[in-house]
This record gives structure tokens, sequence and C-alpha cells, in this order.
């Protein structure tokens, strides 16, 4: 049952003049280098690359009392209570454009989902501002990996839980990727 829901629109354009195969995503005690973008890998590693990014940049306020926090689909498990948020989920890659690719262009327009599931607006919006911050001082690197243009678009919305609310951000993001 959805009771509210609001939707925004943002477009960043990202662009790499870098020569190199290959890129690396870093924090302060992480380091993971991603290959780049082609039609060989278009769906997995789009995943791996905002995976990567959601993984080491939005920690976790309950790092301490559970060992996951981001799945690929909301978990079929009976969810008891509020302990089990907030939660992140990061959809798999669809492909807007097509063909493809043709034998003349090769070009895609991959997009993914990352929704974020939270028992409160707040922590829901201190958890999106770190995510959309992290997209945006990325953005080169992101480039990078052959995925040139970005647009992010977000909704919101509120459901019933058992005897809470959930707020939910849904974040889409899509990207151009050509020459591969």
């Amino acid at each position: 049952m959805t009771t509210s829901s609001t939707s925004t629109s943002t477009t960043s354009s990202t662009s790499s003049t870098s020569s190199t195969t290959s890129s690396s995503t870093s924090t302060s005690s992480t380091t993971t280098t991603l290959a780049p973008i082609t039609s060989s890998n278009l769906y997995t590693n789009v995943f791996k690359h905002i995976y990567t990014i959601v993984n080491t940049n939005v920690t976790d306020p309950k790092i301490a009392t559970r060992n996951k926090w981001i799945w690929t689909t909301m978990p079929d498990t009976e969810i008891d209570g509020k302990d089990f948020y907030p939660v992140i989920v990061i959809g798999t890659v669809d492909n807007l454009e097509t063909p493809l690719l043709t034998l003349s262009q090769k070009r895609a327009n991959p997009d993914i989902y990352v929704e974020f599931y939270c028992t409160n607006k707040e922590q829901r919006d201190t958890l999106s501002d770190t995510f959309n911050a992290a997209l945006l001082s990325n953005k080169d690197t992101i480039g990078g990996y052959n995925m040139e243009y970005m647009e992010i678009s977000s909704s919101n919305d509120e459901f019933q839980h058992s005897k809470f609310t959930v707020y939910q951000r849904r974040f889409r993001l899509e990207f151009i990727s050509e020459g591969f």
C-alpha cells in the first residue's frame, strides 16, 4: 500500500580523457580494481561498479551487529521488526535501448536502480545524501569505466509493514556506453 510518492530528477554528465583500460575506486581502507564496460561484460560490470561505490562509501549504521545490509532483491524471509532496517537493494541492470549492439553501432544504454529502505525519513535522507555525494565525487572514475553519461532520478515511497512505517527512496541510474 502506497501512501505517498514523490519524484525528482538530476542529470550529471561524466566524461574521461584517460586512455587507461582499468580504474580503481578507493576509500581509506579498501581499494578495488574494476574493468571498463564492454559488450561482453555490460550487465555484470555496471552492477559491480555501482555495488562498489555503494559498499565503499555508504556505511551501515548497524555494522557492529550484522554482516549484510546490501541485497540484490528484498529478502523473501519474514522481516520481524525494525531491527532489519536500514537495507539497501541494488537491482539488476536493464538495457533501455534496442538493439543493444549492431554491426555498425556499439552503444548501450544500461540502467540500474538502488533502493534505500529505512524506518525513519531522516535516516533515509542521510543515506541517500551519502550515496548521491559518492556518485558525484566518483563521476570521473565512472566515466573512465565507459559509463560516460549519467542521469539520476529518484522517487520516494512509504508503506506500512507490521506495526511500523518503512520509508523508501529509489534511485534510477541511467548510463550511456559507446564504442566498445
